[in-house]
């Protein structure tokens, strides 16, 4: 899981966001912070180290027979370099908004 950044006050800043492909809503961001509002990293580097944390996890409950092979071994997230606007949404390169989930 990831853990919740303290919003930065800069408007317009780019900086990158997990995503998953859906079938009916086409990629969307993949997790969203206590607050409702899709999760963002300041670097590349950090969104990796959070699908790495997470595939770590995934293979510890592989081994622990928790968790089915096949389900440990799929990588579903991937990372997209968005614009995080000043109210907290954020808007990928092809103009999707996404911003606070009930």
């Amino acid at each position: 899981m990831p853990k919740t950044k303290a919003p930065e006050r800069d408007s317009n800043k780019y900086v990158f966001a997990l995503f998953i492909d859906t079938v009916f809503q086409g990629p969307m961001p993949s997790w969203y912070d206590e607050d409702g509002y899709p999760v963002t990293y300041c670097s590349k580097r950090k969104a990796q180290e959070e699908i790495a944390d997470t595939q770590m996890e995934y293979w510890r409950q592989f081994m622990a027979r928790e968790r089915p092979f096949e389900d440990a071994v799929s990588i579903d997230d991937y990372i997209v370099s968005v614009r995080r606007l000043a109210d907290r949404t954020i808007q990928t390169k092809d103009g999707r908004i996404f911003g606070k989930q009930p």
